[in-house]
């Protein structure tokens, strides 16, 4: 499983708010800083919105901030936010079919790759992120 950029930039901006002291950062502000296109993030952070993952201030000084604590913000329900869990159930090799009654070669080996992944994005929260140090995002 790769995330798509649109995941990596949702989870980077939603750190790099939760992080800055006032909690609320525009778009610009995100966009300069972590080095994301402009609109392309502005559209990211409109699905985050529309997912009530973060609210929308608009005025001078207005821009974005995370709606609930970070501890109970799952990577899955960013990531279903932005590109749907889905996509992500598809095979490794790029077959259309591949299930237990259809397998391709790699199948048993990725399944349970597959469900560690989809466990770790559940249990894992933005503040084990933001808990994790001062490191990139």
């Amino acid at each position: 499983m790769r995330l798509s950029k649109s995941s990596e930039y949702a989870i980077r901006s939603l750190v790099y708010i939760v992080r800055s002291p006032e909690m609320v950062c525009s778009v610009k502000t995100l966009s300069t800083a972590l080095d994301i296109p402009y609109k392309f993030l502005g559209r990211i952070m409109s699905q985050l919105a529309a997912a009530e993952i973060v609210t929308a201030t608009r005025g001078k000084h207005g821009g974005y901030s995370v709606n609930r604590p970070p501890e109970r913000l799952s990577l899955a329900e960013v990531i279903e936010a932005v590109e749907g869990l889905a996509d992500n159930d598809r095979c490794i090799l790029g077959f259309e079919s591949c299930d237990d009654d259809n397998p391709c070669p790699l199948h048993e080996q990725w399944k349970t790759h597959k469900e560690g992944i989809f466990t770790m994005i559940h249990t894992v929260s933005l503040a084990e992120l933001i808990d994790g140090g001062p490191g990139r995002i």
